[in-house]
């Protein structure tokens, strides 16, 4: 993990590990102490402050890899899962941010739902892109959208 130091604008190493694999999606905590970075292997928490790295624990009805894209709010982590799994999830974490709890699951497998990458947390909603078109590079994107705040399915936009 790089960081882009503000007083010289220079990119500079912050975190590595032997533990990281394929990192990809990442996003920051509320209070900004904390890093959470997705990888081929599941989610890590990345302690800003002592740079300690711990691989997030999860139920074993689920599964934590293969996130493209990775966003916080409210305790809550929204993932892009499109290695393997082809779904849009959320996963809530316990009080220490170290254990998911649950996951719900807005998309999977659908119609519209095609290679999907990243998104963006907006007001009370979750917008992302369901179908990235690298695979069809001539077909039109489709943005999808999810309240962030209760359990309606996705709805194409």
């Amino acid at each position: 993990i790089f960081v882009i130091r503000r007083e010289t604008d220079t990119l500079a190493p912050f975190s590595k590990s032997p533990k990281f694999s394929g990192l990809n999606g990442i996003t920051l905590s509320d209070d900004g102490r904390q890093i959470f970075a997705s990888s081929n292997v599941g989610i890590f928490k990345i302690e800003i402050q002592t740079k300690r790295v711990f691989l997030l624990t999860h139920e074993k009805n689920f599964h934590s890899y293969g996130i493209d894209g990775l966003y916080l709010f409210d305790n809550q982590l929204y993932a892009i899962q499109n290695e393997l799994l082809t779904q849009v999830s959320r996963f809530t974490l316990n009080r220490k941010g170290t254990h998911l709890k649950t996951c719900e699951i807005f998309e999977k497998n659908t119609h519209n739902l095609r290679a999907p990458t990243t998104g963006a947390i907006a007001g009370d909603y979750f917008y992302f892109i369901a179908n990235s078109n690298w695979r069809k590079p001539k077909t039109g994107v489709v943005v999808m959208k999810t309240r962030i705040n209760n359990k309606k399915t996705a709805k194409a936009k």
